[in-house]
């Protein structure tokens, strides 16, 4: 079960990964005034995000026939997906020396690495370089909560700036259409994703009790939900580049390319990533 709603404009986006291209076309619903809204959704005007790309899922859009992490999962067990790869604690970047040090592999020699860690987390990684205080990387992480409820649904999107609701928006999908050869797909179920916008740290505890109590006032029978998730999406909307570009390509000089929407601190979608770096995919 996909963790995010994520759709495309092109449905070759899909093909081109392997994958069967689904067509849907969500209305949007705004309930309570667009400042509120945009007021939750950079927790009280302490971000400028980049792009608000929940809002990006009105209107006509590709999904993938089975999810994108099935679709992944393929991917990484074709043969020429499979590189030498190892897992461990990445614990600094030598960038004088030319080597990263891996727990608990030891020293790992390089002469270019290509990252799509968070630009951050590898500012904090690289010495002898003091990159780590030129710039602050801002951002909003989504509390995010998906479930599963009996009736089916058109596509659906919600956007709450009524305060009243802790959501700032509500995702609804038919299974039917997504996951047509599973067994989720095949009665009348909806798929919804409710989004909190939140900082790090800001957590309220009966936070999941009221993104339950959001979704029963917009009409879904959750108190017969069939499956109910929750989890964090720590880099859920990108703050502003100011200063990164400095970074990166401070970065470039020493042998460190970094790609992707958390390497470059980029809100990119998955259309975009593949043809920014479609050459690199390649090799």
């Amino acid at each position: 079960m996909d963790r995010l709603p994520i759709g495309v404009n092109d449905p070759d986006t899909v093909s081109a990964l392997g994958g069967t291209p689904i067509e849907l076309s969500l209305e949007g619903e705004l309930l309570g005034t667009e400042s509120d809204y945009e007021f939750k959704i950079t927790c009280g005007d302490k971000v400028r995000i980049q792009r608000d790309w929940i809002a990006e899922l009105v209107g006509r859009k590709w999904y993938v026939s089975g999810g994108w992490c099935s679709l992944f999962r393929k991917l990484v067990k074709q043969e020429k997906a499979i590189a030498g790869a190892f897992f461990g604690d990445l614990r600094f970047i030598d960038v004088k020396r030319k080597f990263i040090y891996v727990l608990p592999h030891g020293l790992v020699k390089y002469d270019k690495a290509v990252s799509s860690l968070p630009l951050e987390y590898i500012a904090n990684k690289v010495t002898p370089l003091n990159i780590r205080r030129q710039f602050k990387a801002k951002y909003v992480t989504l509390y995010i909560t998906t479930v599963i409820t009996r009736g089916g649904c058109e596509p659906h999107v919600w956007f709450l700036g009524k305060r009243r609701f802790a959501s700032s928006a509500v995702v609804s999908l038919p299974l039917k259409l997504l996951y047509p050869q599973s067994s989720l797909g095949k009665g009348d179920l909806t798929l919804t994703y409710a989004f909190v916008p939140q900082l790090m740290g800001g957590l309220n505890p009966d936070i999941r009790q009221k993104v339950l109590a959001d979704l029963k006032r917009l009409g879904l029978d959750v108190r017969n939900a069939l499956f109910v998730r929750s989890h964090f999406e720590r880099y859920g909307y990108l703050g502003q580049r100011d200063g990164i570009d400095d970074v990166i390509n401070l970065l470039e000089d020493h042998g460190i390319e970094c790609v992707g929407r958390l390497g470059t601190w980029r809100e990119l979608g998955i259309s975009e990533i593949l043809t920014e770096y479609s050459s690199l995919l390649k090799q």
